[in-house]
């Protein structure tokens, strides 16, 4: 297996590295869609927060990594979120739609609401209810220039 990868779309070249600077550093929301079916949010960037679902969702900015200039979307994978079991205002609430057991986690289907769905990974023994209050692991999500991955 090689260590290198290289995203090409249309015949052209996207992004290539190694490849864990190319997940944690996707160049666009293409390459981060097509690594891990990831979630894009247009978000606010603030000094101190990022403001995801239209400012229903205050993340603390430092529990967010930067990687683009003039960022415009929120990169969130499955791994991304965690399950709290309290409301806080750094945390959204959302309607879980599914759960499915999958060994190590449970993948739940949630919707954020507006009709945005996602799948969250839960490890260990957290509550789970049709309701959940979903956070984010510091340095987890990632700030990235650009708006959906079409």
């Amino acid at each position: 297996l090689g260590k290198r990868i290289a995203v090409l779309k249309d015949g052209r070249l996207i992004q290539h590295g190694d490849a864990t600077d190319v997940w944690r550093s996707p160049s666009d929301p293409f390459v981060a869609d097509f690594l891990a079916g990831a979630l894009m949010l247009d978000v606010v960037v603030h000094d101190d927060e990022v403001l995801a679902l239209e400012g229903q969702w205050r993340i603390r900015r430092a529990d967010v990594a930067d990687h683009g200039d003039g960022a415009t979307s929120l990169l969130l994978r499955p791994d991304s979120l965690e399950v709290r079991a309290e409301p806080a205002v750094d945390t959204v609430e959302a309607e879980v739609l599914g759960a499915e057991f999958a060994g190590d986690h449970v993948r739940l289907r949630v919707n954020l609401g507006d009709g945005v769905d996602c799948d969250v990974h839960v490890e260990g023994s957290a509550t789970i209810g049709p309701i959940v209050h979903l956070g984010v692991r510091s340095g987890a999500p990632t700030l990235i220039s650009g708006g959906s991955a079409e």
